[in-house]
C-alpha cells in the first residue's frame, strides 16, 4: 500500500504513479491532495491509483479508503 501525494517537491505525484503501477501493478496506491478538483481525481483513477482523497479527509474516511483498497477495491 502507498500513500502518495500529487504534489510532491522535486516530482510529480501522477507521474510517480504511472511509474509505480508500471512496476508492481497489483500494489494499491492511494493518491492524496489538496486539490479538490474532480480532474484529478479520475486522472488519478485512470492512471490505475486505488482511490483519490482529499487531505483533508478525516481519519475514518482515511480508515475506510485504506481498507478497500487493501481488499482490491477502488475508493
Amino acid at each position: 500500500m502507498v500513500l502518495l501525494d500529487i504534489a510532491l517537491p522535486q516530482r510529480d505525484g501522477l507521474h510517480v504513479l504511472r511509474q509505480l503501477k508500471a512496476e508492481y501493478p497489483r500494489l494499491p496506491v492511494l493518491m492524496l491532495s489538496t486539490y479538490p478538483d474532480k480532474q484529478y481525481a479520475v486522472r488519478c483513477l485512470k492512471l490505475g491509483a486505488a482511490g483519490y482523497l482529499n487531505k483533508h479527509a478525516d481519519a475514518d474516511e482515511l480508515l475506510t479508503a485504506l481498507k478497500k483498497a487493501a481488499a482490491g477495491g477502488v475508493h
